[in-house]
């Protein structure tokens, strides 16, 4: 026969023989080496980098609530010492106030004390100054009633 003319009759268009089963043992030995070798890491490479992944983001969530619980607290904290200080500030205010109070009431009692004296002092010099200038006045009304009248009193 030709070799371009096609085989017709007792002889197929494939013929497995002993190179065909030869090579489906080489595919077959070639898949579990690079399943075992190859294909196997990578699958675990992947799993382990999914559950890390996802390891991660369950971290990140509970980072984050926790965050936002500390801010709250932090919020709340600082609310309370806001009011604590504003709190001691009215007190302390009060406190000032009542002071000043109490220096002004005792500055007035001193100042009213001081002024008593200084009347008294005043008085007693004026009572004084009087008693020594009644000899004077009577000789002093004495002598204008005596010009008034044109004749000794």
């Amino acid at each position: 026969m030709h070799p371009l003319t096609p085989h017709v009759g007792s002889m197929s268009m494939i013929d497995i023989d002993a190179s065909a089963i030869i090579q489906l043992v080489i595919v077959l030995l070639t898949f579990f080496v690079l399943r075992s070798l190859v294909f196997g890491p990578l699958l675990q490479s992947i799993g382990a980098r999914a559950a890390k992944t996802e390891q991660a983001r369950a971290d990140a969530q509970a980072i984050t609530a926790k965050a936002k619980s500390i801010g709250e607290k932090y919020e709340t904290e600082m609310l309370a010492a806001r009011t604590r200080a504003a709190n001691v500030k009215a007190e302390l205010r009060l406190d000032g106030v009542r002071r000043k109070d109490e220096i002004q009431t005792a500055a007035r009692a001193d100042m009213a004390q001081k002024l008593n004296e200084v009347r008294g002092q005043v008085a007693a010099q004026t009572d004084s100054a009087r008693r020594e200038m009644q000899p004077q006045v009577d000789e002093l009304s004495r002598a204008i009633a005596g010009k008034i009248l044109g004749r000794s009193v």
